[in-house]
């Protein structure tokens, strides 16, 4: 595989345009449990050791995507300088489909070439500062299907849902598909609500809740869209919506039921799938459905051979308790999602939660996968 990176970014957002043209076969070995790339060899057809050949793919199937993390709209940002500078870069996002060339300045494989078209935009988590802020009189004149959040959250829908924008925001709406994820700042907050989530009549969920039933809603609105039938008037769709059975979900009603299901998802990318397990791949804090069992299922599905990237928020190459940015999760829950993952074609991990400007380090340990979020200033300017 020759991937290439190439990215821009605002003080706390994270972006990565990834390009991927498969030009190798992929090998799975057995006998040595390792994957390895290597040219096509027409004299070296599969055999001894249950080799794996991956089909060769051509230079022209190739996907391109845009990577965001962190955009971390916040309640207690007097200059609005974050939802400023992500509408900004999202005006030069809008234009990548334009004839807009790969960077040169960098050691990429594609300096030069145009950039194809964008398949989609994926969110690494961190939509909101603070679980997207609360509104009373919000959440009460409306029920979850319209509910658009507090000031947070409808910075993030103004961002992101073109014909959604608040009227006075002037916000420049990213146009693309755009799958989403939760990251910590998304599910967990010190400010904390004086009422909980209405979950209908008298029923309400401990404040401390508030922000994960909130934000779980969302990815509910955008991507199941509570499809009910008993529900007067009728909901609206999703705004992006996900097939049945390729997300974790009570897909006949719409839950936004995170206890009892994960909204972990899949996307088929093409030469790829993109598989979406938001803040880490079987997390239960706070009571979420991990989601681990519909994670074995979907890779047992797909088998060893299929290519997969991984996005969540929490770093593989960093826990928090080795040195790594904390909340995170420790080394012991990253190793475990590992040995889930092995069996498998997994050729990329995307990340957020790091808001540096380096690349990151290599994940050394078996399996040797890495984290590819290149956040590097200023590449786009001047679009």
């Amino acid at each position: 595989m020759s991937s290439s990176l190439s990215t821009a970014a605002s003080s706390t957002l994270s972006t990565t345009i990834l390009s991927s043209t498969f030009d190798v076969t992929t090998v799975y070995n057995t006998a040595s449990d390792t994957f390895t790339a290597d040219p096509p060899d027409a004299t070296s057809p599969p055999g001894s050791n249950d080799t794996l050949f991956e089909p060769q793919l051509s230079g022209t199937d190739a996907t391109t995507f845009i990577f965001l993390a962190d955009p971390q709209q916040w309640r207690s940002d007097p200059n609005s300088d974050r939802f400023t500078n992500c509408s900004a870069l999202n005006g030069y996002l809008n234009a990548l489909d334009s004839g807009v060339a790969w960077p040169s300045n960098f050691n990429i494989s594609v300096a030069g070439q145009l950039i194809g078209a964008i398949t989609a935009v994926v969110y690494g988590g961190d939509l909101c500062q603070t679980g997207g802020d609360y509104s009373f009189l919000d959440q009460e004149e409306n029920n979850p299907p319209t509910y658009r959040g507090g000031s947070e959250l409808v910075k993030i829908e103004s961002l992101n849902l073109p014909g959604f924008q608040d009227p006075d925001s002037g916000a420049t709406a990213l146009k693309y598909t755009k799958y989403f994820g939760l990251g910590n700042h998304d599910i967990q907050s010190n400010f904390t609500p004086i009422i909980g989530w209405s979950k209908g009549g008298l029923q309400l969920s401990s404040p401390d809740d508030f922000w994960r039933y909130q934000m779980w809603n969302f990815i509910t609105q955008m991507h199941t869209g509570y499809p009910r039938g008993d529900v007067i008037p009728k909901p609206p769709a999703a705004a992006y919506p996900i097939a049945w059975g390729d997300i974790d979900s009570d897909y006949g009603k719409g839950t936004f039921e995170w206890t009892d299901y994960s909204l972990n998802y899949v996307i088929d990318m093409g030469p790829f799938d993109l598989i979406q397990l938001h803040r880490y791949g079987n997390d239960s804090e706070y009571g979420r459905q991990s989601g681990i069992v519909w994670l074995q299922q979907t890779l047992e599905a797909r088998g060893p051979i299929r290519r997969i990237i991984i996005a969540q928020h929490y770093l593989f190459s960093e826990t928090c308790d080795t040195g790594g940015i904390c909340p995170s999760w420790t080394a012991a829950q990253r190793n475990a999602l590992l040995a889930v993952l092995a069996p498998y074609n997994i050729i990329a991990f995307i990340v957020g939660h790091n808001h540096g400007t380096g690349p990151l380090p290599n994940h050394q340990e078996k399996p040797k996968f890495y984290d590819r979020t290149w956040p590097f200033m200023g590449v786009f300017d001047g679009l």
